[in-house]
């Protein structure tokens, strides 16, 4: 591990109690070195479109924002 991965990962885990290493905590992990770029954006695309937010129990109600 590079100095600045260690750095970050002792601070989300003293900040946020988030252990970087548990890949569960993410929807969604693509490992790119297996992709091309045009596969890689095919993926997400795909997760995207298939998200229900009626399912996701980690979801929250967020404020709307004005851009």
């Amino acid at each position: 591990m590079r100095v600045r991965d260690v750095i970050d990962v002792k601070r989300y885990e003293s900040y946020y109690g988030i252990d970087l290493s548990d890949r569960s905590i993410y929807d969604l992990c693509i490992n790119t070195a297996r992709w091309t770029p045009e596969n890689t954006l095919d993926l997400a695309l795909t997760a995207i479109d298939s998200y229900d937010s009626e399912t996701d129990e980690g979801a929250f109600p967020t404020a709307d924002l004005d851009i």
